[in-house]
């Protein structure tokens, strides 16, 4: 594959831009330092081997062309990025060229040959080319590595297990001893296994105590209330006393009856043990008698609720009433009725009347604004009124003047004045009558709408007024007016509904409890009838014990009915009870209802109270239901019940503080025993000591293993060592690796058969060595001497450019690689760098600052070529000479003469100097620092022929040579009024470019366009053609991009692409200088006071500005085609 051309736009150590075209055979590129030779190497290994380090990242902006046959191919990479090939337009792989591991091999530096950087995956892939394909290094360092302190962590863990198994052993041992205790344990704790049950029965005592506490003073807080019967007078007080006398007979009797119902269920439970067949039976009925008398209790309880929510139900409907009475007009003696329908038809009728009144509060606010309003007062003069009016006034003027001089046509002027102002007064006064009038028109449009408003107004409050006497006459009083009445009566709905409500759940609440006991006293009855249905049929069962069970039978059938009466005595005891309770709540209501004007308040204080003493009583029937509950739970406690009845709350407590005690040693005793157990069932299982005596076996079969793997490995050392024997004799005999002899022959013929190359592996490394074929002394790289070492390692890079390569053939590049060799081996290695561009068709490029390297290997091809071989004539890029807008073509050069000899120069003319020099043209685009030192000294034939000749004999041609040797300081050839001159004359020259490059843009070639940036990917074609319709002017380029001409383009962007145009400067928007302006400016510019100075500045500008006008370079019209050299338009002010 052969390099063609290389251009770098952007690379770290270059400030400026390189565009090289390379020959087919050999390149030879020369400039002197920093002017990019090894730059173009970092280029070409970055862009085809993707080296970060020669690219830098993101500052790397390249790309190559190549040719492979018939079949161009390039190379693009932006950034740090991957590199991007394409070929004939279409994208496509990377072709087969060498891996990165060789890179090395064909880039060829004096320094890398001089002090070779260490390369471990090349060494790693020569080491396997030179053993067979196989890295036997590696292979005995993963498989046979020796280990000097081998089984030391297998047998530590061997110690460790055998440690393990003996600490279980004495743990099964502990462990026997253990379960002794264990016994002792459970017997303690047999004897704490009551202590639970003792401190539940001490909770239930405090608890019951407690209650009765409770009971006694909530039974005299509500004796100290009132019943509410003070408000009923004499006759009706004794029928609620002797009511209240029933009720109490009737609580007697249920008690009593409740009291039999448990005893029957005593004595059929002592029935139910006797007959061992009816026992589950009983047990059943005393269940269902139990929650029958608890669904009672629940029934009594939400009637009571119920009844107490009624009572304040009505008292909150009568104070309605009250309220409504008193606040209506209506016949003494009636009570109307308001229901939530008449509340909200009541509501609805105060809303519509705020309403109305809204809306005529804005009618009157709009008639008011009417009222007020204003017609317009005048309007703004137009121009055409002040222009007839000062017309008119100067006519008239003119007109006076003239009549009074006598001349006639001074009348006519007068008559045309006086139009003028005439019609300036009707043009003023016109727009305002119209105006009026228009204002006129809408004042009556708006009354007449505002009458009408008002009409429709009045027909709403006429309605409204009809539908307020309707429902006053169906209330019978008169509805207050006003928002706060509105505000009352919603207030008034609401707690109505909210005490509904509550009935309502109560009224619910009561009839559930009731259908619950219903349906439990329905299955009480069903379950007793079946019961003795079952005895009477199981009479007959045994015929020896038949006496006995038929009196048992018959007790339990007499319980059993005994009970069926004491239900029905239960029964009819709490409907006669609940019948009493609905007369006095009749009583009470029939007389609460109806009292008079002066006992209103004492009848709502009375309510009030009354209420807490029904909430009183809720809470007295609660307190012993528990009471009650507490009773039977610590009777049924035959162990501790008994005792713990009698105990006040202090003594329950002391006595709990105890058992709480007992308890937690329980618990304690327990949690040991629990423990006590797991261990002695693991220790008997053995599990554990398993487990250690099988990790010993483990670790000693690991032990066995790493013993035979270092057997193993110590067999393969020797086998790789024989191996290894045998193949260090095949590089020393006449059967060595290709890659070897390649280089062997190679270092011969460099050093002309003085020495000969070996190649060693000493410790896991290659080492490349020399051997003296007339001595017979190995030695090593550091016995070297400089240029035998860099010939050394450069016929070994090139033995394995050659041998790896698998099919295509990369260039390979010769950065300084003859700097440490005499004459005789340069041409040796000249020689055979030709001779392998033929024999090999290899490309090679040589990089070099001297310009005598140059003329002898010009002379080396001319020498091949007299003997007859058949060689290519080497090209020439000369760097020095590179332009920044143009492709640096190579050429072709004959056999160059040696260094010039400046015998006679002082003889010599202008021409003279230019025709031995061959200076470069002078081209203002380009950096100051290429500039030709001969453009400087015009009286170079006179007064600066001394101080010329020294710079040419140093080699400071240009401007930048000049630059550096400064920043060194001066040599001591040189003193400092020369250098002064010198200094003088660059400044010049700098200032004469700058000021030749203000108002001249640079042409848009096809390259330049497709690298600016602030066009999208989309429009580069289009751009491409839009600039060569426009001859590659920057100015008319924005221009047309702003008309339309490129597509669906931002003006944002269209602002980034002018920017970038001045930055680049392609555009440059300031007024072109002439000849005479340069000139002022330079000489301005470089100014030091000094008269001589001066004049030689003038010379320099006059001798600059004559060589760019005799160069055609700068006047020839720009062109945009691609094979034609770069062209700087002429001023065009």
């Amino acid at each position: 594959m052969i390099l063609r051309r290389l251009v770098v736009r952007r690379i770290p150590g270059l400030n400026k831009r390189l565009d090289v075209v390379f020959d087919d055979h050999v390149t030879i590129v020369h400039g002197p330092n920093a002017s990019g030779k090894s730059t173009i190497a970092r280029a070409i290994r970055a862009l085809v081997f993707a080296d970060e380090d020669a690219s830098a990242g993101r500052a790397f902006d390249a790309w190559a062309e190549f040719g492979d046959g018939d079949v161009s191919l390039r190379a693009e990479r932006d950034g740090s990025g991957a590199s991007r090939w394409t070929s004939e337009g279409g994208t496509r792989s990377r072709p087969d060229l060498p891996s990165s591991t060789y890179a090395p091999c064909y880039f060829l530096r004096a320094v890398d040959l001089l002090a070779p950087r260490e390369n471990g995956e090349l060494e790693a892939a020569l080491r396997r080319m030179l053993q067979g394909g196989q890295d036997l290094t590696a292979i005995e360092r993963e498989f046979f590595a020796e280990r000097p302190r081998v089984g030391s962590q297998e047998a530590r863990t061997v110690a460790t297990a055998r440690r393990e198994l003996r600490r279980e052993r004495l743990a099964m041992q502990a462990l026997a001893e253990r379960d002794d205790r264990r016994e002792e344990l459970e017997a303690h704790f047999a004897e704490l296994e009551g202590a639970a049950a003792e401190k539940a029965a001490i909770e239930l005592s405090i608890e019951y105590a407690a209650s009765t506490i409770e009971n006694e003073r909530l039974e005299r807080q509500r004796a100290s209330l009132p019943d509410g019967a003070f408000l009923l007078d004499g006759s009706e007080r004794e029928r609620l006393s002797a009511i209240d006398a029933d009720i109490d007979d009737a609580e007697a009797a249920l008690c009593d009856a409740r009291e039999r119902l448990a005893r029957l269920a005593r004595e059929q439970d002592g029935c139910g043990r006797a007959i061992p067949i009816e026992e589950e039976r009983a047990r059943r009925i005393g269940e269902s008698l139990t929650r029958l008398e608890r669904l009672h209790d629940e029934f009594l309880r939400a009637r009571r609720v119920h009844r107490i929510e009624a009572d304040r139900h009505e008292r909150v409907l009568h104070a309605q009433r009250i309220r409504v009475e008193t606040k209506g007009r209506r016949k003494p003696g009636s009570v109307p009725v308001v229901s939530e329908a008449m509340f909200d038809a009541i509501e609805r009728q105060f809303q519509k009347e705020l309403e109305r009144a809204a809306r005529a509060k804005v009618l009157a606010a709009e008639e008011d604004a009417l009222t007020r309003r204003k017609p317009p007062q005048s309007l703004r003069v137009s121009k055409l009124v002040w222009l007839a009016a000062g017309l008119g006034v100067a006519l008239t003027a003119c007109g006076a003047s003239l009549v009074a001089r006598g001349l006639q046509p001074g009348w006519l002027l007068v008559a045309g004045g006086a139009v003028a102002v005439v019609l300036a007064i009707y043009w003023r006064r016109e727009p305002q009558r119209a105006l009026r009038l228009e204002f006129d028109s809408r004042l009556d449009h708006d009354r007449e709408r505002l009458e009408i408003r008002r009409e429709r107004l009045d027909v709403i409050r006429d309605q409204h007024r009809a539908k307020r006497s309707k429902l006053e006459e169906r209330l019978g009083f008169a509805l207050p007016r006003g928002a706060a009445a509105s505000l009352e009566l919603a207030r008034s709905r609401e707690r109505l509904h909210a005490s509904s409500q509550r009935v309502a759940a109560c009224r619910d609440a009561t009839k559930v409890a009731r259908a619950t006991f219903d349906e439990e006293f329905d299955a009480f009855a069903a379950l007793v009838t079946e019961v003795g249905i079952d005895i009477t049929g199981e009479l007959e069962v045994d015929s020896s014990h038949v006496l006995e069970e038929l009196s048992t039978s018959q007790r339990l059938g007499n319980v059993l009915r005994e009970r069926e009466r004491a239900a029905a005595d239960e029964n009819a005891a709490l409907a006669r009870k609940r019948q009493l309770e609905e007369r006095a709540a009749a009583l009470l209501r029939s007389r609460r209802f109806r009292p008079d004007a002066d006992g209103r308040e004492r009848l709502e204080a009375a309510a009030a109270r009354l209420d807490e003493a029904r909430d009183l009583a809720l809470r007295v029937d609660r307190v012993r239901t528990r009471r009650s509950e507490l009773r039977e739970r610590l009777r049924d406690d035959q162990v501790y019940g008994k005792r713990l009845l009698e105990l006040d709350v202090d003594e329950a407590r002391a006595l709990l503080v105890v058992a709480e005690e007992r308890v937690r040693e329980r618990d304690r005793v327990l949690a040991r025993l629990v423990e006590l157990r797991h261990e002695v069932a693991t220790a008997k299982k053995g599990t554990r000591f398993a487990l250690a005596r099988s990790r010993v076996d483990e670790a000693q079969e690991a032990l066995e293993n790493v013993f035979t793997k270092q057997l193993d490995a110590s067999a393969g050392r020797i086998l790789l060592a024989r191996v290894r024997h045998r193949l260090d004799s095949d590089v020393d005999s006449d059967q060595r690796p290709p890659v070897v002899v390649q280089a062997s022959r190679l270092f011969a013929y460099f050093t002309h058969e003085r020495y000969e190359l070996l190649v060693r592996e000493d410790a896991g490394s290659l080492r490349i060595l020399a051997r003296d074929v007339e001595a017979g002394e190995v030695r090593d790289l550091d016995l070297l001497s400089d240029g035998t070492r860099s010939q050394l390692l450069l016929a070994w890079h090139l033995a394995i450019a050659f041998v790896t390569e698998r099919s295509g053939k990369f260039t390979i590049f010769l950065d300084e690689v003859f700097a440490h060799s005499d004459d005789e081996r340069f041409d040796a290695i000249a020689e055979n760098v030709l001779r392998l561009a033929v024999r090999e068709e290899r490309q090679f490029v040589v990089m070099t600052a001297d310009t005598a390297d140059i003329a002898r290997l010009e002379r080396t091809a001319c020498r091949l070529r007299a003997e007859g071989e058949h060689v290519h004539a080497p090209a020439v890029v000369d760097l020095g000479m590179l332009d920044e807008q143009r492709p640096m073509a190579p050429v072709a050069l004959p056999a160059m003469p040696p260094r010039p000899s400046f015998e006679g120069a002082a003889a010599w003319s202008a021409s003279d100097w230019a025709e031995r020099l061959r200076p470069a043209a002078v081209d203002p685009w380009r950096d100051p620092g290429s500039l030709h030192l001969f453009h400087l000294f015009p009286r170079v034939d006179r007064d600066h022929t001394a101080l010329f000749v020294k710079l040419m004999g140093a080699k400071l041609t240009t401007i930048a040579s000049w630059e550096a040797l400064r920043r060194r300081g001066f040599p001591s050839w040189l003193d400092d009024a020369e250098g002064a001159v010198v200094d003088h004359a660059v400044r010049v020259a700098k200032s004469w470019m700058r000021a030749w490059r203000i108002g001249r843009g640079r042409a848009l070639l096809d390259e330049d366009v497709r690298e600016l940036e602030a066009l999208p990917t989309r429009l580069t074609e289009l751009a491409v053609t839009l600039a060569r319709n426009v001859d590659g002017d920057a100015a008319r380029f924005v221009a047309a991009a702003r008309e339309g001409a490129l597509p669906r383009l931002q003006k944002k962007r269209i602002a980034a692409l002018h920017d970038e145009l001045v930055l680049e400067e392609f555009l440059d928007t300031r007024a072109p200088l002439d000849a005479a302006a340069r000139r002022a400016r330079v000489l301005i510019e470089t100014d030091d006071g000094d008269a001589s100075s001066a004049e030689s500045a003038a010379e320099i500008v006059d001798r600059l500005e004559a060589a760019v006008r005799s160069d055609p370079a700068v006047v020839i019209p720009r062109t945009n085609e691609r094979d034609k050299e770069r062209r700087v338009p002429d001023a065009r002010a």
